[in-house]
């Protein structure tokens, strides 16, 4: 079991490593996306992979929190 639980560490530590080799050429974008409350790194790498480097597909700023499911909303039915 403990050899199981050593090759999935190798694994995540060799497939952390790709990312990061492939992320690397947009860091400051990332770091960026790490400003926003609850954003970790790995989860700042995860939304601008879905996202992409090209944000100017988007017509509105509402475009990639939609993408993303972060596009906040208040649907109260409160005093209705």
């Amino acid at each position: 079991m403990l050899d199981r639980i050593d090759a999935c560490t190798a694994t995540e530590n060799r497939l952390s490593d790709h990312i990061d080799q492939q992320i690397a050429p947009f860091h400051r974008r990332v770091e960026l996306l790490v400003t926003i409350p609850g954003v970790s790194t790995r989860a700042a790498e995860v939304i601008f992979a879905e996202i992409g480097a090209d944000i100017t597909r988007f017509p509105t700023g509402r475009g990639p929190g939609l993408v993303g499911g972060v596009c906040p909303g208040n649907h109260e039915s409160v005093g209705k």
